[in-house]
């Protein structure tokens, strides 16, 4: 999945550079005001071009002021920030190590460098430049937030953590940042400071789906299907072609007891995958709920063509025991049975919940 980085908000990553004043004091005369306007210096041109979107043009500026000023570490700094802009990122690393020869510890730099290599999977150079980056600015936010994914990403849960509550400390109005620790928290059982964080979120987002996809989320785990349900709804609504959304939407709809509402989306999932072996596993199992079990469309037939695109997917096993049970094949049911939990013992439990409508029958 992708990571969302924060590092290099353009304009305001050029804005933190040192730039003249433009607007002249009030004198109350204004004849000959065009004559007394500072000219604007390269960095601030350079913002003005990418705020508008400009950043060729605004590579050009920073260029053209380098040629005549190569030892100025924020044109060097800016320069990078033109070149991520154009997705050239091991080019403005470049640009941002020579920010760092003529400046050493300028944090800003060290943050680009961080965000460029998470984006690029390189997470020890990311984690070892974005630790630099908060030793020499402690309260630097961005730096703590990039800092959590990549420890994230490297598998260390608790530093994760750890960073991004530092990231909360400082900025406690991040969306981002609750959004990043409420899926955390989770991982670690810790589902009182997952609402928690999900609340922020929804107060904070105004509507983002994201904030309603971490809701979902924490109220699975809640034990809320039918809240996790009306949230995730909201993020189908909001990204209609979001599969993920719309497949956890039909989980959390048929775990509320409201199968027959995730029929169609789960219709409309297997009509954009058709070889998707999950998706028709969830359907297969919402038809055996259903009592639609035999036929060329019943849940049956669904779950064997799930199993045929992937034989080793366990859910489907074990709704294919569930199904043929609910039809009375116990026989089969019970070698399905057998068959399961020898390969995934762990399934025992709810494999043989599954058999419970051939339980105690001779067939």
């Amino acid at each position: 999945m992708a990571l969302p980085l924060r590092a290099l908000l353009v304009v305001a990553a050029l804005a933190a550079c040192k730039t003249e004043p433009t607007t002249p004091p009030d004198t109350g005369d204004e004849e000959g005001l065009d004559e007394t306007l500072p000219e604007r210096g390269p960095i601030e041109e350079a913002a003005t071009l990418m705020a508008r979107g400009q950043a060729e043009a605004a590579l050009a500026v920073i260029d053209g002021a380098l040629a005549e000023h190569p030892e100025d570490h924020e044109l060097h700094y800016a320069r990078g920030v033109a070149l991520q802009a154009l997705g050239r990122g091991p080019e403005a690393v470049e640009a941002w190590r020579a920010t760092l020869e003529r400046k050493p510890g300028f944090f800003p730099a060290l943050n680009g460098i961080g965000a460029v290599e998470l984006d690029a999977g390189n997470f020890d150079a990311a984690i070892d430049a974005l630790k630099q980056a908060i030793e020499a600015k402690p309260d630097f936010p961005d730096a703590r937030y990039n800092l959590g994914l990549a420890l994230r990403s490297k598998g260390d849960v608790d530093g994760a953590i750890a960073a991004l509550e530092g990231a909360r400390e400082l900025a406690p109005g991040d969306l981002d940042v609750h959004l990043m620790l409420a899926p955390l928290y989770l991982e670690k059982g810790s589902v009182a400071k997952a609402r928690a964080e999900a609340d922020a979120a929804l107060e904070l987002g105004g509507g983002d789906p994201e904030a309603y996809r971490v809701d979902a989320r924490v109220r699975v785990a809640e034990g809320d299907a039918a809240g996790a349900a009306e949230a995730y709804a909201k993020v189908v609504a909001a990204q209609p072609e979001d599969a993920e959304a719309r497949l956890a939407l039909a989980r959390a709809l048929a775990r509320s007891g409201d199968v027959e509402a995730a029929i169609p989306h789960l219709e409309k999932l297997a009509a954009d995958r058709p070889d998707e072996p999950v998706i028709l596993s969830e359907w297969g199992g919402a038809l055996v709920k259903l009592k639609k079990i035999d036929g060329p469309d019943g849940g049956l037939a669904k779950i064997e063509r799930a199993l045929e695109l992937k034989p080793t997917l366990t859910s489907a096993k074990v709704r294919r025991i569930a199904a043929l049970a609910e039809s009375g094949d116990c026989k089969r049911a019970k070698l399905a049975l057998k068959e399961v939990v020898a390969e995934v013992p762990a399934t025992k439990a709810v494999a043989e919940e599954a058999f419970a409508p051939c339980a105690g029958k001779r067939r």
